[in-house]
């Protein structure tokens, strides 16, 4: 049994179901981490104010603070206030061009907020809206991610608040799984190049080729991983939705017997889903509450673990997301009050708990949210 402990907060909620149970495939596994966590949510600072542009999209609720302009100091301000509230250790933050207006008003906005310091963040590289060659490293996308990457460099990598892992810059690279032409060999020709030993996060897991780390053209190459670190941005894909249901049980069905292939051979971190409300045609919506939230969280909190691996890294949970309000995955507090700062306190709730993940002769899990 390998316990990890936090405690803060005295325990109010009672999670709807106070044991589960999963099995895995295999005896070969160390189960669950003995590190505390850090929460990372998806933070996207591309919202211009008023009703003509936030209209351009659907969305099925209203910002606490109204259609909000990102360019806002003062919104940046209340975001890492209820971030902070939420138990959110890092946003990870999208970026596509240097000179687009999210990169702008990261940089003139959220950096400037008074309490940047009480957060951390990381870069979300939005590769194939910024890379060369359609994300083709035969075609010109190393040459666009060298520079890119220096750019972080001298652009965020020295912030005090930027997240750093063992001393490395910490950059989430989104769809991987759509690079064409890349080599391991690459990362080191990256690094020599920016100066600096970059972490990079790949989201690589999902569905077809990628649902195993020995099928994806990036998870497992000549008996080791091409990426150190995996996360899947996000496991919805609307023709696996069934109408009406809810997100944890899509989680479950569909995301967990692929983040548990990737979590057993490679160093994977999850991102819980606690909605989805797309109005793209035929994108069916997730319901999601609390409960099933902390069900997400519990269950893949207690993911298998390769059996050569040390916890060298912190364990990681990411949170998707922040504020996307068009795929209706926000857990920031809505206007209408339906969800509040519900999944923010619940996630500050876990954070603050203790975690206990088991393992017995029969390969099950078992994972006890302790009062």
């Amino acid at each position: 049994m390998i316990m990890a402990t936090f405690s803060f907060l005295p325990l109010e909620y009672r999670p709807f179901h106070h044991q589960i149970i999963i099995t895995h495939q295999t005896v070969k596994t160390k189960i669950a981490p003995s590190k505390q966590f850090l929460f990372l949510a998806f933070y996207y600072p591309w919202y211009v104010a008023g009703e003509k542009f936030w209209s351009q999209y659907g969305q099925d609720l209203r910002p606490l603070l109204g259609h909000y302009g990102s360019d806002q100091i003062s919104v940046a301000e209340r975001h890492i206030e209820m971030a902070v509230r939420g138990g959110i250790d890092s946003f990870v933050v999208t970026w596509t061009k240097r000179n687009s207006p999210r990169a702008s008003n990261f940089l003139n906005a959220t950096l400037k907020a008074s309490n940047v310091d009480k957060i951390k963040f990381v870069m979300l590289y939005e590769s194939l809206g910024a890379l060369a060659g359609d994300g083709d490293f035969a075609n010109g996308a190393l040459d666009t991610f060298v520079e890119d990457m220096v750019f972080f460099k001298d652009t965020y990598f020295d912030h005090p608040s930027y997240l750093h892992i063992n001393g490395r810059p910490v950059v989430y690279v989104y769809l991987t799984r759509y690079w064409k032409n890349f080599d391991t060999t690459m990362l080191h020709t990256i690094n020599n190049k920016v100066g600096r030993n970059i972490l990079i996060i790949a989201d690589n897991p999902y569905f077809g080729n990628n649902i195993s780390p020995h099928t994806s053209p990036y998870g497992i190459r000549d008996n080791s991983s091409v990426f150190e670190v995996y996360n899947s941005y996000n496991m919805y894909t609307f023709p696996n939705v069934r109408l009406g249901e809810s997100a944890v049980d899509y989680m479950f069905r569909d995301a967990l017997p692929i983040y548990q292939s990737w979590s057993k051979e490679t160093v994977f971190f999850p991102s819980v889903l606690p909605k989805y409300h797309d109005f793209r045609e035929g994108h069916k919506p997730l319901v999601g509450d609390v409960a099933g939230l902390m069900q997400q969280l519990q269950v893949f909190a207690c993911l298998p673990r390769p059996v050569w691996y040390q916890n060298e890294f912190p364990n990681l949970m990411f949170i998707t997301s922040f504020n996307e309000w068009w795929e209706g995955t926000s857990i920031e507090p809505d206007g209408e009050d339906k969800y509040g700062y519900k999944f923010l306190d619940a996630i500050k709730l876990f954070k603050d708990s203790e975690v206990v993940c088991q393992e017995n002769q029969t390969n099950v899990s078992t994972l006890v949210l302790k009062a």
